[in-house]
């Protein structure tokens, strides 16, 4: 049997359960499509290191613990295959200057290690930052999330999804919804705050209208052919 073992590296720590969620998600969607149904799908924690200062030595740093972890594993029932997702905000309009700054440096150096490490790595890179993907979520599963009635319109949500990352300031768009929605509910009753929405919204976002988001649309370009490279599918 075969196992693909998912690992994050994230340059914070506050958007591991969305990204966990979603990357998790994508890559069981990535395997259906190309009918692969055989491979066992496992996520796990996300790779720090607070230690190491620069972050190409972070993510190199994280390819050869990923690499370690499961070497060390002996399981004669599967066949494991490591894979290290390395997140980085654009903080931008478009994502190269993060990928030529913050990623491929990194990137150089594990290919270029002489040991024994995971050299499958695939960059996952929203465009400005992550919650721009979550202003992308459907309507109805934001409104549930936030515990409102409120009108899509009345919260600002947004409707051109292909347009999200053109918002210059994401996190703020998103505090105004949650603060509009806010102001729909009793002081009495709970009240969500930004930090309550990654790992529900990274479960229920729908993977078909993230699609119509460039930057998740690169992100599934290059996680599939990742796969395909480890002959996961072809």
């Amino acid at each position: 049997m075969v196992r693909l073992v998912l690992a994050l590296y994230l340059e914070g720590s506050t958007d591991e359960t969305f990204l966990g969620n979603i990357i998790l998600r994508t890559t069981i969607s990535v395997l259906a499509k190309y009918e692969q149904h055989s491979v066992n799908v496992v996520r796990i924690d996300a790779e720090k290191n607070k230690s190491v200062e620069v972050g190409d030595q972070r993510i190199l740093y994280a390819a050869r613990q990923l690499a370690l972890r499961y070497n060390n594993q002996y399981d004669e029932q599967f066949t494991t295959y490591p894979v290290l997702v390395v997140h980085c905000d654009a903080d931008y309009h478009n994502n190269e200057k993060a990928l030529h700054d913050r990623y491929f440096p990194g990137y150089e150096l594990v290919q270029q290690a002489e040991e024994f490490i995971c050299k499958t790595l695939v960059p996952i890179i929203p465009v400005r930052m992550i919650e721009s993907w979550m202003l992308a979520a459907d309507h109805d599963v934001l409104r549930d999330v936030l515990q409102t009635d409120m009108k899509a319109q009345d919260l600002g949500l947004v409707s051109k999804v292909k347009q999200i990352e053109s918002e210059p300031k994401p996190k703020e768009k998103l505090d105004q919804i949650i603060q509009r929605a806010r102001g729909d509910r009793s002081r009495r009753r709970y009240q969500i705050s930004r930090k309550d929405l990654y790992e529900p919204l990274g479960r229920r976002i729908s993977l078909e209208r993230l699609n119509d988001v460039p930057s998740y649309k690169q992100f599934v370009k290059d996680l599939t052919l990742a796969l395909k490279n480890l002959k996961l599918i072809q």
